[in-house]
């Protein structure tokens, strides 16, 4: 934990990029060094920006390393991991057409390869806007080898990145010379184990529905693929792009593959993630760290199972309390705080608070008004006196007065004053739900433009932030926002916002903040307060509800409140023994271990459900190993899913949960064990969690005829 302005991303990226060249030094020529996982969408994007930066510089400096820059020693990658509404999962897929063409299995790389019709696809997958390097436009190209890679669009001599130095031999480094070393596709991370991934903390689920996840977390890629990297399971990994039987270049099953072993690349070593980093740890709270911490026992399980170390974990967080109980619901592990909190406030062993201004914080109790009034009042004063002064300002025939009263070293002109205006001249306002928000804008687009115009101001260039806004509108407004227009009547001025720009949303120019009511938590109110005054110093106005109690406490103690606030945190409500919860997880659970160990070791598709039928009856009369597995009964599967939930790191499960636990395990046994479904997971219902926000009930569609079959199948093939 760290203070929460600035810090913790540049704390555990620091930790990350050393431990990426140690593992290099030690003989680790790839695999996953560092998972990063963020509990938002938003948050992974705007971190994956600063990751790469930092780890194309570092690149450069593996490259002047003699012991670590040979060609078997894959270069440092990224993998941006959010799942198939932002980033495509795979772009070539199966076909059920009985005449399927190659366009068909390759029908999604298509989409983005189409030189003219494809543009628009590759923009909205587009994560990198600029090069981190030398800031030129960032271009999205489908490759040859089925991947979309972002290449720098500057000539090669005005960028350095396009100028590192690369080993002769290039086999095995991916990457063109314009290419970011980054991967977007869910199948690329699986075919190349980059040194980093960045996403949200729902791609976990994927344990239970894709074989493939073994390739990170055990490191199951046994074979390599001349044209698309790693490969198990005697496949390669794009064989819908690869196998000639699907229009490829390569002989049928796999026959061109080569064995790692017989490669300079050598079997995986040491191939577990070493670093495991979980930003906002607070967030994972209620349901959401209930689901997420079966999963987290799943894998510390499933790496020890396979001989792994286990990863280490680091959770950054500006805003909790009792750390130590919620590590332990979520890992099973014991956590130690840094830095810990001092006997004194605001002060501890390794830091002290300086004694500068961030922020000033105003609290405002309206009398003789409605709270919405005096909300909307407070931002036409806000926005009324920035219009003014700037009118003044763009007319004044010599120095302002201002200038002169504010005594800044670096405003001693008009126009130094205007480019410092910039920075304030967007009221940013909080509102503690989305019907306080609704009230807001229309009143600031009726009646407060209305105002404006009649002083004859520019009127509010109000956009909206909360979980609604669609995802690029988003990017869209942020980038408004940090690059502002250079005609002031294009840029935004007015923002009203949710909780969803508490976490991530780093943008100097929010320094005025207004808050529609008091948040309901201390965590809340000091998360999204701190998007102000993070490079120049703002304010912050809370304008309190009159008619709420909780609120004029606020108001009267209001002093002593921001006196004590990192005090103040409420812990973090997470249950792992939840009663509810073990229904939904447990099919995640079988089948996790059923993809990811039992079809590696037996070298049977246990995706359809014939062989899990057989697989389940093998176990039930206690001849698992004769079928090829590494346990023998119903037994030792059965120990094997309590370990998933953490009974080798806590002793014995709960006694309600595991009574739970042994009645869904029967039910799922049994239904898996008699299945007459083709695909195996289709046996349970509830089935495999796609998400960790997956709760709510199925209810499965099935075709009644065959006509209504075709249908379904000609819905699946869009």
């Amino acid at each position: 934990m760290v203070p929460y302005w600035r810090g913790k991303t540049e704390a555990y990226l620091g930790l990350a990029v050393f431990n990426a060249f140690f593992d290099r030094k030690r003989g680790k020529k790839y695999g996953v060094t560092a998972w990063t996982r963020f509990p938002l969408r938003l948050l992974s994007l705007q971190q994956t920006q600063r990751i790469g930066e930092i780890l194309m510089h570092a690149e450069m400096h593996r490259l002047e390393e003699p012991d670590i820059r040979s060609h078997d020693n894959f270069p440092f990658s990224l993998g941006y991991l959010v799942g198939s509404k932002n980033t495509p999962n795979k772009v070539t897929n199966r076909s059920n057409k009985r005449d399927a063409t190659k366009s068909d299995y390759r029908r999604e790389f298509e989409r983005f390869s189409d030189p003219e019709g494809g543009e628009d696809a590759r923009e909205s997958v587009k994560v990198f806007p600029s090069c981190p390097i030398c800031g030129s436009d960032v271009k999205i190209r489908a490759t040859d080898d089925l991947r979309l890679a972002h290449y720098c669009t500057a000539d090669r001599s005005a960028c350095s990145y396009q100028q590192r130095s690369r080993p002769e031999e290039d086999e095995y480094q991916v990457f063109a010379d314009d290419e970011l070393p980054v991967h977007i596709v869910d199948n690329e991370l699986y075919r190349y184990a980059p040194t980093m991934i960045v996403g949200t903390i729902d791609k976990i689920t994927a344990v239970g529905y894709e074989r493939k996840s073994a390739h990170l977390y055990a490191g199951k890629m046994s074979h390599w693929c001349p044209d698309h990297g790693f490969a198990s399971f005697g496949e390669c990994t794009e064989k819908y792009g690869c196998d000639s039987r699907f229009g490829g270049n390569n002989a049928e099953r796999g026959n061109h593959l080569v064995p790692l072993s017989e490669t300079p690349l050598d079997e995986p070593y040491d191939i577990a993630p070493g670093l495991q980093i979980q930003d906002e740890l607070h967030l994972l709270e209620e349901s959401l760290g209930t689901f997420d911490s079966h999963f987290e026992t799943f894998v510390d399980k499933y790496q020890r199972y396979n001989g792994e170390q286990r990863t280490k974990i680091v959770g950054a967080t500006a805003t909790i309390e009792e750390y130590d109980e919620q590590a332990k619901e979520l890992y099973l592990r014991k956590a130690e705080r840094f830095p810990a909190q001092g006997p004194v406030v605001g002060e501890n062993f390794y830091a002290t608070t300086r004694q500068a201004t961030r922020r000033h914080f105003v609290g405002i109790m309206p009398h003789g008004k409605t709270h919405i009034n005096a909300v909307i009042q407070l931002d036409y004063y806000y926005l009324q006196t920035v219009e003014e002064l700037r009118t003044e300002l763009e007319s004044a025939s010599g120095t302002h007065a201002l200038v002169d009263q504010l005594g800044f070293e670096t405003v001693s002109t008009n126009d130094d004053l205007l480019e410092l205006l910039e920075k304030y001249e967007t009221a940013l306002t909080y509102t503690i739900s989305k019907r306080d928000k609704n009230r807001y804008t229309q009143s600031m687009r009726g009646q407060i433009a209305g105002y404006l115009r009649e002083d004859g101001l520019r009127e509010p260039n109000l956009a909206e932030l909360t979980g609604d806004t669609p995802f690029e509108e988003v990017e869209d407004i942020l980038g408004n926002l940090e690059d502002p227009p250079a005609d002031y009547r294009d840029r935004y001025n007015t923002i009203a916002a949710t909780n969803m720009i508490s976490h991530g949303v780093d943008v100097d120019r929010f320094n005025h903040m207004l808050f529609f009511g008091m948040p309901r938590q201390t965590a809340e109110y000091i998360q999204s307060s701190s998007r102000t005054g993070r490079t120049f110093p703002g304010s912050v106005f809370v304008c309190f509800n009159p008619a709420r109690e909780r609120d004029q406490s606020h108001y009267h103690l209001f002093e002593k409140y921001h006196e004590f606030l990192d005090r103040l945190v409420e812990p973090v409500p997470i249950n792992r023994w939840s009663h509810f919860s073990v229904r939904r997880t447990l099919p995640s659970m079988i089948f996790a271990w059923i993809l990811n160990q039992w079809m590696y070791e037996s070298d049977e598709w246990l995706y359809f459900g014939d062989q899990v039928s057989q697989l389940v009856r093998s176990l039930q009369s206690g001849r698992g190993r004769q079928y090829g597995v590494s346990i023998n009964s119903t037994t030792d599967f059965q120990q094997l899913l309590e370990a998933s939930y953490g009974s080798d790191l806590c002793g014995e499960l709960p006694e309600a949960f595991r009574e739970i636990l042994d009645r869904e395990r029967d039910r799922a046994f049994t239904n898996l064990e008699n299945i007459q479904q083709d695909m195996a997971s289709e046996a349970l219902n509830p089935g495999t969690m796609m998400s960790l926000r997956d709760i709510d009930e199925q209810i499965p569609f099935l075709p009644v005829d065959r006509d209504n079959e075709n249908l379904f199948y000609s819905m699946n093939e869009q």
